[in-house]
C-alpha cells in the first residue's frame, strides 16, 4: 500500500469514528465564501488560480485565507485539507485528484 493509500485509509477511519455524523461547526466559523476558498485550497489551487476561478484579486483570496487561518487556528494547506475532509467540506477523492487548472 502507498502512502496515499494509507493516508486515506486513516482519513476514512477517523470519519467513520465519529458516528457519522459531521457536526456543521465550520459553518457557524467560515463564511460561505471562505467555505469556497477552502475548498478549493484544499483541491490545490494556487492563490491565484482561485482569483480567477472566482473572479477575485489574488490580494482578497489571500485577506481570506489570512482570516480562515485565524478563525481556524490552521496555517498549513495540509492541515486545511484534512479540516475539510472531516467537516465534509470536500471527500478525499476531491482531496487526492489533480486540480482543474
Amino acid at each position: 500500500m502507498d502512502e496515499k493509500e494509507t493516508l486515506i485509509r486513516k482519513i476514512q477511519d477517523l470519519l467513520y469514528r465519529q458516528d457519522d455524523k459531521r457536526t456543521e461547526n465550520h459553518s457557524l466559523q467560515l463564511s460561505p465564501r471562505e467555505i469556497t476558498i477552502v475548498r478549493q485550497v484544499s483541491r490545490g489551487l494556487t492563490n491565484r488560480q482561485i482569483a480567477e476561478k472566482l473572479f477575485l484579486s489574488a490580494h482578497t483570496v489571500m485577506t481570506h485565507r489570512k482570516n480562515i487561518s485565524s478563525k481556524l487556528g490552521i496555517k498549513s494547506v495540509s492541515g486545511l485539507t484534512i479540516y475539510a475532509i472531516v467537516n465534509g467540506i470536500i471527500t478525499i477523492e476531491e482531496a487526492t485528484s489533480k486540480p482543474a487548472r
